[in-house]
C-alpha cells in the first residue's frame, strides 16, 4: 500500500512538472520578441510584397520582367539580400517617383516610405540587440595633409613637404582622402619620402653654426594702421637689425614706421618712395622674440586711413651676435639634446636623443630593438668620419622613412572586453584621437593621458577633447573633414565667367572659403549646433565679401575700402575686384541680412554648385540632397537629352521655365522634380552669391514644392520646410564623421554606432561637439577584432 501511494505522489509530481514545463514554454512563446530579421520578413509579407504586386507586378512579374526585373523571384528577406544592388536602385526610383510610370496607377507617400524604409533597414540595418563587431582597422599610411602635420609638430619647422617635394596626391574613398584603402604606398611615392627625410632633415638640423650669424626673411605690404611682425631665435648678446622699406607708388612725401621688440617700441624710420635700408642695434636675451614694423597713421580716431598710402616691408635681417655664436633653431634643440664628449659616446648621445624623439615620432614609446636600429645608423655614419650633426641627419631619415612613422600601425594585443573584440590600446587610441581632431599625432599631454591611463576615463578623455578642439590645431578637422564634407576643395579649380561678374576674383574666391571655413569653426566651439548649418543667422565677412553680399563693414562702406591697384584707389565705378581691400585679412562675425541664413545662402556654396556663365538649379539641389540629407538622386537614365540642349531652344524666357520644359520629357522629370524645387528655392542667388530679384530682366520665382508637398517660396522659407529633414542630417552627418574619424568605409554593423551616436547628441540639442564625443565614445572608435 505504501508503495501505490508512493508511485501516485510521484505521477502526480511528474504530471505537475510537465504541466509547469508546458505552462513556460507557452509564457515564453508568447512572450519571445520576434527578431529583427523575423519581423523584417513579417514585413515584407504583410506589407511590400502586396504593394510590389499591386504597383509593379504588370511590368515586371514572370510574364513581362521588363529590364530584365521580375520582382515574383523574391519570395523573403533572403532573396532580397542576395541582390543588393537591384535593390538599392528599386527603392531610389520609387522612392522619387520615378516608377511606377506617370501613366500607371501610383503608390501614396505613405507607401513609398514604407518600401523605402523596408528596404533601407534590410540592406544597411542589423539587429542592435546583438553585440556587433566593431569593424576592421586597416593599415593606412599618414595621408599628405598628416604627413606635413606631423613633421611640423615633431620639428617644429615651417615646411610642407609633400608640395615641396611634389608627393603624389592623395586618393579619396568614401569622400575622404585619409581612407586606409585608398592609401597605398606606390614606388614613386617611396621615392618621395627618402627625398623628404633628407629636406626635413637638412632644415631641422644645423651642421654649420655660423651660417645662422645673418638671417633674412620677406616682408608684405601695409595700409596706414597695419602692422607686421616675424620672430627670429637669439642669442644672448648685441645685433645688427636691417630693414629695407619703401613708401606707396604715387606718394611724394615720406610716411613712419615704427619698430618694434616685443611689444616694446625701439626705433621710428621715416621711410621715403625709393627703396632704402635702415638699421639699428639692439641688445637680446637668449630665446625667440618678435620684430615688428607698424604703418603709423597719426590719425585721429574720427580720420579714416588714407588708402592711398602704402609702406612696402621689403625684407628683414638680423646678423649677430657681436660677440659669441648664433642661436640654434628650436628643430636642431629639440633633437639634439645631448651631444658626444669625452665623457659621451656617440652611441650614448645618440641613444637619449632618439628615446625621446622616437617617442614623438612612433606616437609610442619606443622599444628598444627600435631605438638600438636607429643608434647603428648613427654609428656607422660616425664612423665613416661625418660630424656627429650630420650622422643624426642620417638618423633622422631613417626614422621618417620607417614603417612605424609612415603608417598608422595599431597593435591588437589589447584587453578583451568579449570573444574576438579588444580594446583598442591607449597610445593608439590618442593617435586615433589626435589624427581625427588635429590630422597630426598626439602632443606630450596627450601622450601623457594614454601613459597614465586617462583615457579610458571618460570624463578625462571629454576634457582632452575640449582641450583639443578649441586648440587652433582643430583647424585641420575643417580643412581636412568639413572642406571634404562640403566639397569645398573643389572651389580652388572652378571656372567663374569674370565678364559676367566682375567682382569675381582669386582674392574673392579664397574669402568665399574663409567665411565658410570660420563658420565651420564655430561650429566646432562649444556653442556650435548642427542646426546652424541650415538656419545660423550670422557669418564671417571681410570688406570684400561686405560689398558682395552689400553689408557694411564694422560701420563703413566697404566700397570706401577698396583699391583698385596698390596705390590707387578705384573711381570709376565699375565693379571689377582684382586688387586689394584695407584690412583685407580682417574677418568679423556679422549678422546676416533677412534673404540668408546658415551655410546654404554663403558664397562658397552657391558659387560651387553654380555654371561659369549662370546659376545652375540642377546642381544646387544635388548638392543639398547629396552633402546636407545624404538622400542623392540616382544616376539619370541613358541617352536623356542634355538641359543644354532646352536652353538653346528656349533661350528668351527664364530659368525656371526652361526646367518646367525639360521636366515635360518623362524620362528626366523623375530625377528634376527632386532635384529642381531646391535649386530653384536659392535662385534669388546669382552664380557667385549676389542676391538678386530679376534675372535677363526676367522677375526671379523662387517658390517650389516637394515632392511630399511641402510648398515654399524663396531661400528662407526652403531652409524652414529642410529643418523637418533634421533627423535625415543628423544621420547623414554621423555617418560621415564616424567615416572620417575611422578612416574605413562604414559596415552595415557600424549603423549600430551612428544610431547612438545621434541619440547621444540629440539629448545635448545636436551640439556638434556631442556628435564628435559620441563618435570618440563609439564601438568602433574604441575596441577592433582581436582576429586581425
Amino acid at each position: 500500500m505504501t508503495n501505490f501511494f508512493s508511485f501516485e505522489q510521484n505521477l502526480r509530481s511528474l504530471f505537475l512538472l510537465l504541466f509547469v514545463l508546458h505552462g513556460m514554454q507557452t509564457i515564453g512563446a508568447q512572450d519571445r520578441v520576434p527578431s529583427f530579421d523575423e519581423k523584417l520578413q513579417e514585413q515584407w509579407t504583410a506589407k511590400v510584397q502586396p504593394l510590389l504586386a499591386k504597383y509593379c507586378s504588370e511590368c515586371h512579374g514572370k510574364e513581362t520582367s521588363e529590364a530584365d526585373v521580375d520582382i515574383s523571384k523574391f519570395a523573403d528577406l533572403t532573396a532580397v539580400r542576395k541582390q543588393p544592388a537591384l535593390w538599392d536602385q528599386i527603392r531610389g526610383v520609387a522612392r522619387i517617383g520615378a516608377m511606377p510610370p506617370p501613366d500607371a496607377p501610383q503608390p501614396t507617400l505613405e507607401e513609398k516610405e514604407t518600401l523605402s524604409q523596408w528596404v533601407e533597414n534590410a540592406l544597411h540595418r542589423v539587429d542592435c540587440q546583438v553585440p556587433q563587431p566593431p569593424g576592421h582597422v586597416t593599415l593606412r599610411r599618414l595621408n599628405n595633409t598628416e604627413y606635413d602635420n606631423t613633421i611640423r609638430q615633431l620639428f617644429g619647422i615651417d615646411l610642407v613637404p609633400s608640395q615641396k617635394i611634389g608627393f603624389v596626391s592623395d586618393e579619396v574613398g568614401n569622400g575622404f582622402d585619409n581612407q586606409g584603402e585608398v592609401l597605398s604606398l606606390p614606388p614613386l611615392l617611396l621615392e618621395k619620402y627618402f627625398q623628404a627625410g633628407e629636406l626635413v632633415a637638412e632644415t631641422a638640423i644645423v651642421s654649420d653654426r655660423e651660417s645662422l650669424r645673418r638671417q633674412t626673411k620677406e616682408g608684405e605690404a601695409l595700409f596706414e594702421g597695419e602692422r607686421y611682425s616675424t620672430e627670429f631665435e637669439f642669442s644672448d648678446g648685441d645685433y645688427e637689425i636691417n630693414l629695407r622699406m619703401r613708401n606707396g607708388d604715387n606718394q611724394k612725401e615720406n610716411v613712419k614706421a615704427k619698430v618694434f621688440v616685443d611689444d616694446l617700441e625701439v626705433q621710428e624710420f621715416d621711410v621715403e618712395p625709393k627703396s632704402k635700408s635702415f638699421d639699428f642695434r639692439h641688445k637680446f636675451i637668449a630665446g625667440r622674440h618678435r620684430i615688428e614694423v607698424f604703418f603709423s597713421d597719426d590719425l585721429k580716431e574720427t580720420e579714416a586711413p588714407k588708402l592711398e598710402n602704402r609702406l612696402y616691408v621689403e625684407r628683414f635681417r638680423i646678423e649677430g651676435p657681436s660677440e659669441g655664436l648664433p642661436a640654434y633653431p628650436e628643430s636642431h634643440l629639440q633633437i639634439m639634446k645631448m651631444v658626444p664628449s669625452d665623457s659621451i659616446s656617440v652611441a650614448e648621445a645618440a641613444r637619449v636623443n632618439f628615446r625621446s624623439l622616437l617617442r614623438l615620432a612612433y606616437r609610442r614609446p619606443p622599444e628598444e630593438i627600435e631605438i638600438e636600429r636607429i643608434v647603428s645608423i648613427v654609428e656607422r655614419a660616425s664612423g665613416g668620419g661625418m660630424s656627429f650633426s650630420d650622422s643624426m641627419k642620417i638618423g633622422v631619415q631613417a626614422m621618417l622613412v620607417s614603417p612605424q612613422f609612415l603608417f598608422r600601425m595599431e597593435r591588437t594585443e589589447g584587453e578583451e572586453v568579449r570573444p574576438g573584440v579588444r580594446r583598442v590600446q591607449a597610445f593608439d587610441l590618442a593617435s586615433r584621437l589626435s589624427y581625427f581632431l588635429w590630422s597630426r599625432p598626439p602632443d606630450e599631454e596627450l601622450l601623457r593621458e594614454a601613459e597614465d591611463g586617462g583615457l579610458a576615463d571618460p570624463k578625462r578623455l571629454n576634457q582632452q577633447i575640449d582641450r583639443m578642439l578649441d586648440d587652433p590645431r582643430s583647424t585641420a578637422m575643417v580643412q581636412g573633414f568639413f572642406a571634404q564634407w562640403l566639397g569645398l576643395r573643389n572651389i580652388a579649380t572652378i571656372e567663374v565667367d569674370s565678364n559676367r561678374f566682375p567682382q569675381w576674383s582669386d582674392r574673392l574666391r579664397a574669402s568665399m572659403v574663409k567665411e565658410t571655413e570660420l563658420f565651420c569653426s564655430h561650429l566646432l566651439s562649444r556653442e556650435g549646433k548642427l542646426v546652424d548649418v541650415l538656419n545660423g543667422d550670422f557669418t564671417f565677412i571681410n570688406p570684400r565679401l561686405a560689398e558682395l553680399y552689400g553689408l557694411e563693414f564694422e560701420g563703413r562702406d566697404p566700397y570706401s575700402m577698396y583699391i583698385g591697384n596698390p596705390g590707387r584707389p578705384n573711381k570709376s565705378g565699375d565693379l571689377r575686384r582684382s586688387g586689394v581691400y584695407f584690412q583685407e585679412d580682417r574677418y568679423v562675425r556679422v549678422q546676416v541680412p533677412p534673404n540668408r541664413r546658415g551655410m546654404l545662402t554663403q558664397a562658397s556654396v552657391l558659387t560651387l554648385t553654380s555654371n561659369p556663365s549662370r546659376t545652375s538649379p540642377v546642381k544646387r539641389g544635388k548638392w543639398v540632397l547629396e552633402n546636407i540629407l545624404g538622400d542623392p538622386p540616382p544616376p539619370a537614365p541613358p541617352n536623356v537629352p542634355a538641359f543644354e540642349e532646352t536652353q538653346k531652344e528656349h533661350q528668351n524666357i527664364s530659368l525656371r521655365k526652361q526646367l518646367e520644359i525639360h521636366r515635360s520629357n518623362p524620362s528626366c522629370a523623375s530625377c528634376h522634380k527632386v532635384l529642381d524645387p531646391i535649386g530653384l528655392g536659392l535662385e534669388n542667388f546669382n552664380a557667385i552669391g549676389v542676391f538678386r530679384e530679376t534675372d535677363n530682366a526676367n522677375k526671379i520665382e523662387a517658390d517650389g514644392e516637394f515632392v511630399d508637398g511641402r510648398k515654399f517660396s524663396g531661400a528662407i522659407e526652403l531652409l524652414e520646410a529642410l529643418k523637418s529633414d533634421q533627423p535625415k542630417i543628423s544621420r547623414h552627418f554621423a555617418r560621415m564623421l564616424l567615416t572620417y574619424a575611422l578612416g574605413r568605409g562604414l559596415a552595415t554593423a557600424d549603423e549600430c554606432a551612428v544610431d547612438e551616436i545621434i541619440r547621444h547628441a540629440a539629448a545635448d540639442d545636436d551640439r556638434v561637439r556631442s556628435f564628435i564625443r559620441a563618435v570618440i565614445a563609439s564601438q568602433p572608435f574604441q575596441f577592433h577584432s582581436s582576429d586581425e
